[in-house]
């Protein structure tokens, strides 16, 4: 059976693997880091006045604590009824979940991902090369359509459904899966 995981779709399939039998794993912009570490980041690059919040609502939840009071700008983030999936999210480490996987492995990142970063495929790949297949495609983004290098048009692209997934993301699948 093969599965293919985006972003945090890529942490499910990491910790389906090690319970069922995955043959084929493609992970496309799959963080490399933990959660938290990527929300924090966010956070600090576009929302600075955030980042307090953010670390108290990630570390109350990380205590198996339920958060009540929560912004308007994070309540879709950290919703009380997305909390239960959140808590199970930032217990996730990925370069440990890949290390334990047997079973071939494709690692598909978008160099132009504004959350999913090049470095997080590599810490992927690095910590587990001999088992991992590697694939960096120079123009997709993190909604997996081709983009320039302008900030502005990779984030109008995400409310573009009209926009084609990018041509060597299928390759990269068909070749390796």
């Amino acid at each position: 059976m093969g599965v293919i995981g985006h972003s945090e779709g890529g942490l499910i399939g990491l910790a389906a693997g090690l319970k069922t039998d995955i043959d084929t794993l493609v992970l496309i912009a799959t963080p490399g880091r933990t959660i938290d570490q990527i929300i924090l980041e966010q956070l600090s690059a576009r929302a600075p006045q955030l980042v307090n919040e953010g670390e108290a609502i990630i570390d109350a939840l990380k205590q198996g604590e339920n958060v009540t009071h929560i912004s308007e700008s994070l309540f879709p983030l950290f919703r009380p009824s997305a909390q239960p999936y959140m808590n199970s999210l930032l217990r996730q480490n990925p370069c440990l979940l890949l290390s334990q996987r047997k079973g071939k492995t494709t690692i598909v990142q978008g160099e132009r991902d504004l959350q999913v970063t090049k470095e997080d495929a590599l810490a992927l790949y690095d910590d587990n090369e001999k088992q991992v297949t590697l694939r960096l495609v120079e123009s997709m983004n993190h909604v997996l359509v081709e983009v320039n290098d302008n900030l502005e048009d990779n984030l109008a692209s995400y409310q573009n459904p009209s926009l084609a997934i990018h041509e060597e993301l299928i390759n990269s699948i068909v070749e390796y899966a």
